[in-house]
């Protein structure tokens, strides 16, 4: 930081990562602490520490809360990436902050059912053994069936399946 003196010129005063950290921190009507600066990836916003470039939220957690756990991760709660309020964070594992979110892969796993409506249950559900999911055993069945019917290949009775 430097300071003009009167008819001196200026004077270059050191001041300490966490001072020049919370300096940039304001408080936003919907709770959350908003850092200015720069942003990195997805909007998170990036501070130097003095060694290295860290995340705001993180930097601000572990000033506040203490040291993330090694395999733990922040979860925003509050959703806002560039937020830097400790309680708006939660250390957690990368699965559940993954769970926690909005893309398409939670989306799916939260599903109960499928696209036709039956419910996912451990007799109706297939697990794919390439790893690539789950189908709904009654819909796999009326698939299999159509296609065997299409194809003119000998076709199975279809027997329902016990729920």
């Amino acid at each position: 930081m430097q300071i003009a003196l009167l008819g001196q010129g200026t004077c270059t005063m050191k001041v300490s990562p966490v001072e020049r950290f919370w300096s940039r921190v304001n408080t936003c009507k919907d709770g959350c602490w908003t850092m200015t600066g720069k942003t990195g990836t997805l909007g998170y916003n990036l501070f130097f520490d003095g060694k290295r470039k860290v995340f705001g939220h993180r930097f601000s957690y572990e000033q506040v809360i203490g040291p993330i756990p090694e395999h733990l991760e922040l979860d925003h709660l509050c959703r806002n990436s560039s937020c830097v309020r400790p309680s708006h964070s939660e250390a957690v594992t990368h699965r559940v902050n993954l769970m926690r979110g909005e893309g398409p892969i939670p989306r799916y796993a939260r599903r109960n059912h499928c696209s036709r409506g039956h419910i996912y249950t451990p007799t109706n559900t297939y697990i794919k053994p390439s790893g690539g999911g789950r189908v709904c055993r009654i819909c796999k069945r009326f698939t299999d069936y159509r296609r065997r019917v299409l194809l003119g290949l000998p076709v199975r009775i279809i027997k329902p399946i016990d729920l």
